[in-house]
């Protein structure tokens, strides 16, 4: 199952001009998405995840946990590719995770990866921030 199938599965029955307007893209975009053109960048991946409760690791990886009512297949499915391990809320396997995608030398992966660590770098400062004013 790739990106483009798990994020098919989470838009479920919404046509895809209703999920774009969900998650702030147009429709050609969902489509470029689900064709696996483009992968989706960490704005879009925090929007799936706040509007649909999506997994951000499993719309990214398929590890983790699938969201009710999407079939949850492997994301890596042909002999001698790599093996991920199933990944859970611990900082130590969300490391072997990444590092294990680094190491594969999947370039969509990777770039996924580090495109999404910088938008999610923005959110925990400024939730950081947040904090430290109250």
């Amino acid at each position: 199952m790739t990106i483009g199938d798990r994020i098919k599965g989470v838009r479920g029955d919404l046509s895809r001009e209703e999920f774009a307007l969900k998650i702030g893209t147009d429709k050609s975009t969902v489509q470029r998405y689900e064709k696996d053109y483009n992968i989706p960048k960490g704005d879009i991946l925090l929007r799936i995840h706040e509007e649909f409760g999506t997994d951000i690791t499993w719309l990214l990886t398929g590890e983790g946990e699938s969201p009710v009512g999407v079939d949850d297949q492997p994301f890596i499915s042909e002999p001698g590719d790599i093996n991920y391990r199933t990944i859970d809320n611990s900082f130590g396997t969300t490391v072997d995770a990444l590092k294990e995608i680094f190491d594969s030398h999947d370039p969509a992966l990777i770039d996924a990866v580090r495109a999404n660590l910088s938008v999610f770098r923005l959110y925990a400062r400024k939730d950081h921030q947040i904090e430290q004013q109250s």
